[in-house]
């Protein structure tokens, strides 16, 4: 019985175990030759990409969301000026995928533990007021 036979991207890559599929689940390539596309475009296409295809929102909107919070989270507060790309987290509903704000990691964790629950969130504050 003959081995089956590797498939190879059109850059010539082996694609077992390296395949990179769209969301609708269409091998979209490989993941060395995503990698050296990603690596090629400036980082502001990448983040304007991943914001339009995640949250619905360019770059341009998610800026001006951050300067009318004077570039600091939503809720507590924290300068997000001088944070990297993983520190500030676009807040959005999970049922309506509509955007809420621009959080630090810390806050945006903190609601998805709560589950975006409001009153687990307001059980949580009545126990830390006791």
């Amino acid at each position: 019985m003959a081995a089956p036979k590797q498939k190879h991207c059109k850059n010539g890559h082996e694609l077992e175990g390296n395949r990179l599929y769209t969301k609708q689940g269409a091998i979209k390539g490989c993941k060395t030759c995503q990698s050296l596309r990603d690596r090629s475009r400036p980082y502001k296409d990448n983040r304007n990409n991943y914001l339009i295809g995640t949250y619905g929102i360019t770059i341009d909107e998610f800026e001006e969301m951050l300067e009318e919070q004077n570039h600091c989270c939503a809720i507590c507060n924290t300068d997000l000026n001088d944070r990297n790309a993983n520190f500030i987290h676009v807040d959005h509903c999970h049922t309506t995928g509509k955007v809420r704000g621009i959080l630090c990691r810390y806050c945006n964790n903190g609601i998805g533990l709560f589950k975006d629950n409001i009153n687990n969130l307001e059980a949580a504050i009545k126990y830390l007021k006791q």
